[in-house]
């Protein structure tokens, strides 16, 4: 709210919030509300659920629209193990300036 107001924002992360149970939906849902943020896995109609999400809005000088949202199989250790106790996710973005 104090440093974003009018600006494109891409927002990416572990949120740990998961969409049965009621509360993290109503959590989720006031975050998205209070800042203006898309998910982009809804956007796209996401069959997969996952905590890590990337929200993003666009602003008066840039339209922001989520093409593509995948398991990141890249994101591994040398011995090919998951970095984190789940598998992350990659949003491919197109970006038109006005």
């Amino acid at each position: 709210a104090e440093y974003s107001v009018g600006r494109a924002v891409i927002v990416a992360g572990d949120t740990n919030l998961k969409l049965n149970f009621q509360s993290d939906l109503h959590i989720l849902d006031a975050f998205l509300e209070s800042t203006g943020l898309s998910d982009a896995c809804h956007t796209l109609g996401c069959r997969t659920e996952s905590i890590d999400r990337v929200f993003y809005r666009g602003s008066k000088s840039v339209n922001l629209h989520p093409q593509t949202w995948r398991i990141a199989t890249e994101f591994v250790d040398a011995n090919g193990l998951d970095l984190s106790d789940h598998r992350a996710i990659a949003v491919e973005f197109e970006w038109l300036s006005h």
